[in-house]
C-alpha cells in the first residue's frame, strides 16, 4: 500500500529517509526542515502488516519545472522484489506527468538497484565521480590580475547565477538557478566564513567557488565556475586551490564531484591531489506527454 506523506505520517517518512536514504544518494535527502507541499510530492510504502518499507520524494521546485526535469530526493524500498518500487514510482509519476518531461536519480553501482531501475524503464544518462583530497598544505601563488572577493548575498546573487549558468550551460544535468535558489542554499547549508568566493580577473568578476561543511566533517567544494570566455587561463585551478586552502585553514579534508565526461575538470582534480573514492550513476526516465 502506498500513502501520500502528510502530517500524520511525516515522522515515519523522515525516520525512513534518515535510516535508508544514504544507501543511494543523500545529496538532497529530506530532513527536519522538509516541507509538505506540491513542490515535493512524497509517498510511503507499507507492507501487509502496515510497516513502512519504502519511500519516494521528488523535487518539482520552480527551477526543475523550468528545466522539465524532476529529481528524486529519495527512491528506496527494503522489499526484495521490485513491486514496491513500481508502486512508489506509479504514485510519483501521477504527480510528475504533465509537469516535467523527465525524472532522474543518482545511485551507486550495484546489480540489485540497477536491475530494479532498468526493469522499471529507467536508463543510464551519465556517470559522476566523487573525488577526495586529504588535508595537506597547498600554496596559492599570486597570479597577476587575479583577486578574490568574499561573496555578498545582497549584492552578488545575480552575478553568482550568471557565472554558474554560463559556465555549465553545456554540462549534462545542469539546471539554471536564480538568486532565490542561492539564498535557499545559504540558509540551508553549513557554509564557513569565506566559503563562497568570487574571482576577479583584471577587475572583472569571471569565476567563483561554493563550499560547505558536510555532516561528516569535510569541506565539499562545488560548483567551481569560470565564464566560458575566460576559461583556459588557469583560473579554474586558482579557484580550486583557493578552496582547498580554505579547507586547510579549517582542518578538513576536501570532497567534490564531477561528471565523468568532463575530462578537463577530472584531469585538473587528479593533478591537484584529489583521488576517486566513489562513482554515482544517473538514471533517468522520459515521461509521456
Amino acid at each position: 500500500m502506498v500513502e501520500r506523506v502528510g502530517e500524520g505520517n511525516l515522522k515515519d517518512f523522515l525516520s525512513y529517509c534518515q535510516k535508508y536514504g544514504g544507501e543511494h544518494d543523500d545529496s538532497y535527502l529530506p530532513g527536519d526542515d522538509f516541507t509538505i507541499d506540491d513542490d515535493h510530492p512524497s509517498f510511503l510504502l507499507y507492507d501487509e502488516d502496515l510497516r513502512v518499507c519504502g519511500a519516494a520524494s521528488l523535487m518539482l521546485e520552480e527551477q526543475y519545472r523550468r528545466a522539465g526535469k524532476g529529481r528524486f530526493m529519495i527512491f528506496h524500498s527494503i522489499q526484495s522484489e521490485s513491486a514496491g518500487y513500481r508502486s512508489l514510482l506509479e504514485a510519483v509519476l501521477a504527480e510528475a506527468t504533465g509537469v516535467v518531461s523527465n525524472v532522474y536519480l543518482f545511485v551507486p553501482p550495484g546489480p540489485k538497484i540497477q536491475r530494479v531501475l532498468e526493469g522499471l524503464g529507467f536508463e543510464i544518462e551519465r556517470y559522476s565521480f566523487v573525488m577526495k583530497r586529504k588535508m595537506t598544505n597547498i600554496q596559492v601563488p599570486v597570479q597577476e590580475g587575479v583577486d578574490f572577493v568574499t561573496f555578498d548575498e545582497r549584492e552578488d546573487g545575480e552575478l553568482y547565477c550568471h557565472i554558474v549558468n554560463s559556465a555549465f550551460k553545456k554540462i549534462a544535468g545542469h539546471i539554471d538557478i536564480k538568486p532565490d535558489r542561492v539564498s535557499t542554499m545559504i540558509e540551508k547549508y553549513n557554509i564557513p566564513a569565506e566559503g563562497i568566493q568570487l574571482l576577479y580577473f583584471e577587475g572583472t568578476p569571471v569565476g567563483l567557488f561554493f563550499s560547505e561543511i558536510t555532516e561528516d566533517g569535510m569541506l565539499e567544494i562545488g560548483p567551481i565556475a569560470v565564464l566560458p570566455e575566460y576559461q583556459g587561463r588557469g583560473l579554474g585551478r586558482a579557484l580550486l586551490r583557493r578552496a582547498v586552502q580554505l579547507s586547510q585553514r579549517l582542518g578538513l579534508d576536501s570532497v567534490l564531484s564531477v561528471n565523468a565526461e568532463n575530462e578537463k575538470a577530472l584531469s585538473l582534480y587528479l593533478k591537484e591531489g584529489f583521488t576517486r573514492v566513489g562513482t554515482r550513476i544517473c538514471y533517468g526516465m522520459d515521461l509521456d506527454p
